[in-house]
């Protein structure tokens, strides 16, 4: 009993883990998609 209730709580762990690794590197790899776009932004800009 006390093992497969280990096995359970062990599983939804990581899957919560792993959602929410995937959430936050979503949102870095948007805010480094803004991030560069403002970077070859200003450098347009300072080539003109």
């Amino acid at each position: 009993m006390d093992k497969t209730q280990m096995g359970m709580k062990k599983r939804v762990t990581t899957k919560m883990d792993t959602t929410k690794m995937g959430m936050t590197k979503r949102v870095t790899t948007k805010m480094g998609m803004i991030i560069m776009v403002f970077l070859f932004m200003e450098f347009t800009l300072i080539q003109e």
